[in-house]
């Protein structure tokens, strides 16, 4: 079960739980967030194949890119692409 909330960033830490998020950045034009999480919550975020994040997508109706910042500020990245909501 997801707690919905109307504010957008709480909506989609709430839908990636139980990953723990860091921040999230929103581009409201083009309905995508950007989702920091740390090292350790990379993999529970985007789960096998991607999975949870998929269906975080989906369910928010944004397309979330989740990154994990590096100490030599290269990211890692897992971008979902082509998600279409359905209303």
């Amino acid at each position: 079960m997801i707690q919905y909330s109307d504010d957008a960033v709480q909506y989609i830490s709430h839908a990636l739980s139980p990953a723990k998020v860091v921040s999230v950045e929103l581009n409201e034009a083009e309905k995508v967030a950007t989702v920091k999480v740390a090292a350790d919550q990379f993999s529970i975020a985007i789960g096998r194949s991607g999975q949870n994040v998929r269906l975080a997508s989906e369910l928010v109706g944004w397309r979330i890119n989740v990154v994990e910042p590096e100490k030599d500020a290269a990211e890692k990245t897992a971008e979902v692409i082509d998600v279409s909501v359905k209303e």
